[in-house]
């Protein structure tokens, strides 16, 4: 996938980040009828950039961990894993997922904070200074892992939704080639791809509603990481389940289309390579 095509991507999906983010992690009582509104009031009182917030994050986040995933994933499922067991690309993708999560952390946590900042008055450049800061700050009083903070929960989220994904992926591939006889063409893995996207997103939200309050929120008071993230339980179970599907919709618009384009971009420039080669 070319870099042009992945920043225009990433460009285009990150105010539905935003929203995503601010959704779930929303303490205000007003209700609001739909996630138009709800962005509107986010423009109207921030300002239109703001819907842009974390996006410098979020290239030094995507770009590398596309990068390592689709790599690690195609090396796993060539050298390393049977290629006869139809849990093998499930497997691949939750393996390539955990490596990529793990190297790229601490930009998903500056994303995730950036995002959920919601000072009216305060510039993008303001908001990315106080981020830092917060963060250089955690890692002198709490040492080089707080950069990963949220990042077992992320995991959590990350390797069921690869493992859905993948596996969903193939088999939406097979069956689409077994009945348009497409031979792999761009606008089949556009179309599986987003699919396969969509469902990982659903079946993998509530875990990601967790993680987000994980990583705005401090210690808690508490020492250990399990016990921080059950008072977050505690706390939103209160709210009732549908806190739990809080921004669903704005991050299925965020990765639907990046998970379509992403892969048959990817599936047609490796299908032209093989021409060539």
């Amino acid at each position: 996938m070319s870099f042009a095509n992945m920043l225009l991507l990433i460009t285009a999906v990150t105010p539905f980040d935003v929203v995503k983010t601010r959704v779930q992690t929303q303490t205000s009582t007003l209700q609001f009828k739909n996630i138009g509104q709800f962005t509107s009031r986010i423009v109207r009182q921030e300002g239109f950039g703001s819907l842009f917030r974390g996006l410098s994050a979020a290239l030094c986040l995507v770009v590398p961990s596309a990068t390592i995933q689709l790599t690690s994933y195609e090396w796993l499922k060539a050298k390393v894993l049977p290629k006869d067991k139809a849990w093998a690309p499930s497997a691949a993708g939750a393996l390539a997922r955990a490596c990529a999560t793990l190297l790229v952390a601490p930009f998903e946590l500056a994303r995730t904070r950036l995002q959920s900042s919601h000072h009216a008055n305060q510039t993008r450049m303001q908001a990315f200074r106080n981020v830092s800061r917060g963060i250089v700050t955690g890692v002198s009083e709490n040492g080089i892992l707080s950069a990963w903070r949220g990042v077992g929960l992320t995991l959590v989220m990350n390797i069921p939704f690869s493992s859905i994904y993948w596996y969903s992926y193939e088999k939406l591939r097979k069956t689409y080639d077994q009945k348009f006889h497409s031979n792999g063409n761009f606008m089949e893995s556009f179309i599986c791809g987003g699919l396969a996207g969509t469902f990982a997103s659903i079946v993998t939200h509530p875990v990601d509603v967790v993680k987000t309050h994980r990583q705005i929120q401090g210690d808690l008071g508490y020492s250990q990481p399990l016990q921080r993230v059950s008072v977050i339980i505690r706390t939103l179970n209160k709210q009732g389940l549908r806190v739990y599907f809080r921004g669903a919709i704005p991050r299925c618009i965020k990765i639907t289309p990046y998970c379509a384009i992403m892969i048959g971009t990817y599936e047609a420039m490796k299908g032209l390579l093989r021409k060539k080669n």
